[in-house]
């Protein structure tokens, strides 16, 4: 991907080069924006590489993407929350069978439940 020539740069990638040139570092500028992930900032900065999610394109200073399904500007928006699994405990019911059973279904190899 070749980076973007300097006539060209947005306005949002124009200011993140005026931070860069006063602090010095990309991580510096992710740092100000309270970015975790500096390659957002070095991507759309060097390479016009747009993030598609919108808490880091309002930090960036870019507008939000709305929502294809109800086209709202959310900051998150997932189409429905996400069912939680069940976890199972791998041995949780052989500490709830007394010591001589669990013993005898050992020795005898019967099925365990």
């Amino acid at each position: 991907m070749e980076p973007t020539s300097k006539s060209n740069y947005a306005p949002p990638q124009r200011r993140l080069h005026r931070e860069h040139r006063r602090l010095g570092s990309w991580r510096a500028v992710a740092k100000a924006r309270q970015i975790e992930n500096v390659k957002w900032v070095f991507n759309y900065a060097i390479y016009g590489t747009e993030p598609t999610n919108n808490a880091i394109r309002v930090k960036l200073g870019l507008k939000q993407i709305p929502c294809p399904r109800c086209h709202h500007k959310p900051v998150n928006h997932r189409k429905s929350p996400r069912p939680q699994k069940a976890r199972i405990p791998k041995y949780g019911w052989m500490l709830d069978i007394p010591s001589s059973r669990l013993r005898a279904m050992l020795e005898h190899r019967e099925p365990m439940l």
